[in-house]
């Protein structure tokens, strides 16, 4: 199987050539390396094009948007550039084991019934008195695990820095992808409907995190929290019709899931709206679909603070 490598930046000069680096000294060379550039006003293109020139990298393409369309778009607009059969996300500032893409394909060849893979990582550099959310404890002893399909199936448990998915999801991904949708969380949840996602107990890269990357973003802000569960009733209510015209494992389980997913999404829009004690109180009836029991009320906080 042949693979691609789509790397989505936007000024990241200060840890690019990192980046750059880990991925020219991967043991599985990959057939292609896709760079999007969203606009950067900082150094972040000239040294991608001194490095490539450097090093005579023919396999590696460079585009760079004529206007910023923001993470969510440059990253599925640049997978439909992708001529390969595993797509490997990559963001600017992680730093890639050498053997990435070896193990992660080479699971991936040897099991087709995968269609989203996702390992696991290291923190490069944690931010003091943050947690990462949603990850659940990590092993690194090369065990393959498969993510059953739960209530909680909306709320991914990996970045998507730590994915590689075959090609033949794009159909899908064009047919539900919008500007409020993320492309981590749309291929945890593709993966999962169609019982297709596993976890490969491996540590794939380095993962950078710092204060005002996407993740606190999403976190901490109403308006990113907004694309969120705009997302959730986009996905929910194409899955609902989706499974509905399938016969697919699970199936009555799998729609009633996804139903009360976009029911509590509609909830905290309206929450938002009208503000009522009712519907604070009738939030904490849908618990079970968040990342955890205690995370429904870290919600309902979130809601309060931001009314």
């Amino acid at each position: 199987m042949t693979t691609s490598v789509i790397l989505s930046c936007y000024n990241g000069s200060k840890y690019i050539i990192e980046q750059l680096e880990s991925l020219r000294r991967q043991t599985r060379i990959p057939d292609e390396v896709i760079i999007a550039d969203d606009c950067s006003s900082d150094e972040t293109v000239r040294k991608i094009r001194e490095y490539t020139d450097r090093y005579k990298l023919d396999k590696w393409k460079i585009y760079v948007n004529k206007h910023n369309k923001g993470w969510r778009c440059n990253f599925i607009h640049s997978f439909a550039l992708a001529s390969s059969d595993i797509i490997f996300p990559c963001d600017q500032d992680d730093i890639w084991n050498p053997e990435k893409i070896e193990m992660m394909a080479s699971v991936m060849e040897k099991h087709p019934e995968i269609g989203v893979l996702v390992s696991n990582f290291k923190v490069l550099n944690y931010v003091p008195e943050t947690k990462i959310p949603g990850v659940y404890a990590m092993k690194y002893d090369n065990s393959l695990e498969k993510i059953e399909f739960t209530s909680r199936f909306m709320n991914i448990r990996r970045p998507g820095c730590v994915y590689g998915f075959k090609s033949e999801f794009m159909g899908l991904i064009k047919q539900i992808w919008t500007e409020n949708q993320s492309h981590d969380a749309l291929l945890w949840r593709l993966g999962m409907i169609t019982d297709s996602l596993y976890l490969y107990c491996f540590e794939s890269i380095k993962w950078r995190r710092f204060e005002g990357c996407a993740t606190f973003n999403t976190l901490d802000n109403w308006e990113e929290r907004k694309k969120e569960y705009a997302g959730w009733i986009e996905q929910c209510t194409f899955f609902e019709k989706w499974l509905s015209k399938r016969d697919i494992e699970g199936k009555a389980y799998k729609i009633k899931t996804v139903r009360k997913c976009r029911k509590a999404a509609e909830l905290i829009f309206r929450i938002k709206e009208k503000n009522r004690i009712q519907d604070y109180m009738m939030l904490t009836l849908y618990g079970n679909l968040f990342a955890n029991p205690k995370s429904v009320y870290k919600e309902i906080y979130q809601l309060l603070r931001h009314k």
